[in-house]
C-alpha cells in the first residue's frame, strides 16, 4: 500500500468519526469507505488507536496549515491571533465531537 492508500484510510476514518463518533466507528466501516480490506489498514497502522492517531495528527497539521497561512511575519502577536483567530474559529464550529 501507498502513502495514498494511507491518506484514504485517514480521511475515511475523519469521515467516519465526524458522522458516528470515535466510540461508534468500526475499522471495518473505514475499510469500505476507503475502499480497501480491513487488513490493509492492519498493515497500515498497528492497531485502532495508532490510526486514530494518525488522524489526530491529520486534524492538527491542517489547523496549524490554515492558522500558518494568516500569520505574517512583519505583523505583532497580537495582529496574528487576531488574522488568525476567526480561521480557528471557523474550523472547530464545524467539527463534531462525539466520543
Amino acid at each position: 500500500a501507498d502513502a495514498s492508500t494511507r491518506d484514504r484510510i485517514i480521511q475515511a476514518t475523519r469521515d467516519r468519526i465526524a458522522h458516528f463518533g470515535a466510540a461508534r466507528t468500526s475499522l471495518e466501516s473505514v475499510a469500505a469507505v476507503a475502499g480497501v480490506h480491513r487488513q490493509t489498514i492492519y498493515r497500515q497502522f498497528a492497531n485502532r488507536e495508532t490510526l486514530f492517531e494518525a488522524v489526530m495528527r491529520s486534524c492538527l497539521a491542517h489547523l496549524a496549515g490554515r492558522v500558518r497561512e494568516k500569520i505574517d511575519a512583519q505583523a505583532s502577536l497580537k495582529g496574528n491571533i487576531k488574522q488568525s483567530h476567526p480561521v480557528v474559529m471557523n474550523i472547530l464550529a464545524n467539527v463534531r465531537y462525539r466520543t
